[in-house]
């Protein structure tokens, strides 16, 4: 059977089905499933999870619609290492069917490669990717279906002693199918960096990026951003990445949309101990909607992690966010949300995964159709070998 035939033939199953397809690769043994050669350098590796959800809110808006779904993902990962180079390659098929509102099904298919140099002078990567994904938008207040394609090319280069420069270039394109009066974005993105080594265990960095965002509504947005960050220790005991700066957007024709403001991406991690530690993110960064309006928000969370033994590990989580929409599109509209969850997990064996997770997200609106409560609680087990 072609592999055009087999993926027409995974979209016409329904979930019982699905659960008996997955059930199947579970009991599999791992020993023969786990591929080997050239004497190690070459590995593949074939996964698959299977999920039941229940979801209040699955549009994100204030008229609700509460569903259970029932999820199947199958994928093929392939890494080689030789020599210098590395290469990593990933093919991946997600289902979804819903209970109620059948006409959200889908089926969405990914590819992802990358090549990486992680020695000699030059070292960098080239990265390709291509998927389609459905999901529930806040900004828009329905589901969306994208294709998303992005590709980046991520270089670095030792000048003398401490210093080292670092570039990137990358372009993406999200394309809205299925939906009327959405746009499609197309970003490019270039940026440099001037990188310090001050001592063994940290780093400090400067540059600057240029980012183009382009609607098929025409219209197109500039971001200037000047930016210094610190990457590795940050205090005793506190590992990660921080940077800040400032950020200018000017988009021609569109009336009191040029904006500019604060810009901050970190993440973090403290480790209180071998079995806890607590990761912290925070972003500032002006983006474009699905129905082109320029927005600029803040998003932070934190992330508590516990393993209690091998097998049992469990974790809580906590978010918020605040976006204001620009410019006279945006209509002076402001969104605040909270979220909160938890999750717990349990390795039967070393490749047999069980895991609950609860998610509670509740967002603040100017715009009354955008105030919504959104609950789900899911059940997933997975296999990787």
């Amino acid at each position: 059977m072609s592999f055009r035939r087999s993926l027409l033939s995974l979209r016409r199953l329904g979930r019982p089905s699905l659960a008996a397809l997955l059930a199947l690769v579970l009991l599999a043994s791992p020993a023969h499933a786990l591929v080997r050669f050239n004497d190690g350098r070459d590995q593949i590796f074939v996964g698959a999870s299977y999920s039941w959800a229940y979801d209040t809110n699955i549009f994100a808006s204030s008229e609700g619609g509460s569903t259970s779904v029932s999820s199947a993902n199958l994928h093929i990962d392939y890494a080689r290492r030789a020599g210098i180079l590395g290469f990593n390659a990933s093919l991946s098929y997600d289902i979804s069917r819903f209970d109620k509102f059948s006409g959200q099904n889908f089926a969405n298919p990914s590819v992802s490669m990358e090549l990486t140099k992680g020695e000699g002078r030059t070292t960098g990567s080239l990265t390709l990717s291509g998927a389609r994904s459905s999901r529930a938008d806040p900004s828009t207040n329905t589901r969306l279906n994208t294709l998303n394609y992005t590709t980046g090319l991520f270089l670095k280069y030792p000048v003398i002693d401490r210093y080292s420069f670092s570039g990137s270039f990358t372009y993406s394109q999200a394309k809205e199918v299925d939906t009327q009066g959405l746009a499609n974005l197309n970003t490019y993105s270039a940026a440099i960096d001037l990188n310090y080594v001050y001592t063994s265990e940290r780093d400090l960095m400067g540059g600057y990026r240029l980012r183009v965002t382009d609607t098929s509504f025409n219209t197109k947005s500039y971001d200037n951003s000047w930016s210094a960050g610190v990457t590795g220790k940050l205090l005793p005991k506190l590992n990660g990445s921080f940077r800040a700066g400032y950020q200018v957007r000017t988009t021609p024709g569109v009336p009191d949309s040029d904006t500019h403001g604060l810009f901050l991406t970190g993440s973090s991690s403290w480790n209180f101990d071998a079995k806890t530690s607590l990761t912290g993110q925070v972003t500032k960064d002006f983006s474009t909607t699905a129905t082109a309006v320029n927005i600029d928000s803040f998003v932070t969370s934190l992330d508590l992690q516990h393993t209690f033994n091998a097998r049992l590990s469990a974790g809580l989580n906590l978010g918020y966010g605040h976006t204001r929409f620009l410019g006279s599109l945006g209509g002076g509209r402001r969104d605040d949300y909270l979220t909160w969850g938890g999750n717990l997990n349990y390795t039967m064996r070393d490749y047999l995964k069980f895991s609950v997770t609860y998610t509670w997200f509740e967002n603040w609106s100017t715009l009354s159709f955008s105030d919504f409560i959104r609950q789900s609680v899911t059940f997933t087990v997975s296999t990787r070998f």
